[in-house]
């Protein structure tokens, strides 16, 4: 049996959150396996959360697999290779994209239940922001608890700016102030070339430009695609130009 990394979207978009679960829910399984990603420092975190859980419920034994913090391709493969081998793990640490298509397939049990039958989990979840919450609900249920996210951000070389001459950036900057820095800073040839900006290429980091410009690739709704929008087409011509026109960031072939 072959699954691929999209069929591993649409099925193993597993809570996070046992450590939640009311011990009435746990009396049905003995053993929980997990499968996580990470650094050594994320992995003694985790083994400090087990620990304190089976001081908790010392009848449930804890197998966790640490993934060590390679790749997504890496962790999707190993994870792929346990679910095609019948190994299915009870806890997995994973991004929120599959949620939806996975509960459209039947294969997540809702969260509701437990967090109502349990104090502590209502209390986490109130220490959680919203967004993050409604990243993970569908159709008023909640299929996920998050144990962490990232921010998006920009960082800058100052050493690169102080050469070129160039201000570093404010807090007011908009779209037109950072294409003509990236062009005071772009300069040389060949191996001694210096580009203003270096585009990420996973196209996450591609969200931040589409939300400021008061847009998003699919409807809030999650049920349809926004790829018309004339901002999003705005948004991604500006990325495009970047590269293609303005000469600013390097191409594929470049990186």
């Amino acid at each position: 049996m072959q699954i691929s990394r999209r069929r591993l979207l649409q099925t193993s978009a597993i809570s996070a959150a046992i450590v939640t679960l009311p011990q009435w829910a746990l009396a049905q399984s003995q053993t929980l396996t997990t499968y996580n990603w990470g650094t050594p420092e994320e992995g003694a975190a985790y083994a400090k959360a087990f620990a304190r859980f089976s001081s908790q419920f010392p009848d449930v034994k804890v197998i966790d697999n640490l993934i060590p913090l390679t790749t997504w391709s890496d962790y999707a493969d190993g994870l792929v290779t346990q679910i095609a081998g019948g190994n299915v793990p009870d806890i997995i640490n994973i991004a929120i994209e599959g949620v939806r298509l996975a509960v459209s397939r039947g294969l997540l049990e809702p969260l509701d239940d437990y967090i109502a039958a349990s104090p502590k989990a209502q209390e986490l979840l109130a220490k959680i922001p919203k967004e993050l919450k409604d990243a993970l609900t569908v159709d008023g249920k909640l299929y996920e608890i998050p144990n962490g996210w990232q921010c998006m951000v920009i960082y800058y070389n100052k050493l690169i700016f102080d050469a070129a001459g160039v201000k570093y950036p404010r807090e007011d900057w908009t779209w037109d102030d950072f294409l003509e820095t990236s062009k005071a800073l772009t300069s040389g040839e060949g191996a001694k070339k210096v580009y203003g900006y270096g585009m990420p290429w996973f196209n996450f980091a591609h969200y931040p430009w589409f939300l400021t410009n008061g847009t998003y690739p699919i409807s809030k709704d999650g049920s349809a695609s926004n790829l018309t929008d004339p901002k999003l087409i705005e948004a991604t011509t500006f990325l495009h130009d970047l590269v293609h026109v303005h000469k600013v960031s390097p191409d594929t072939n470049e990186r």
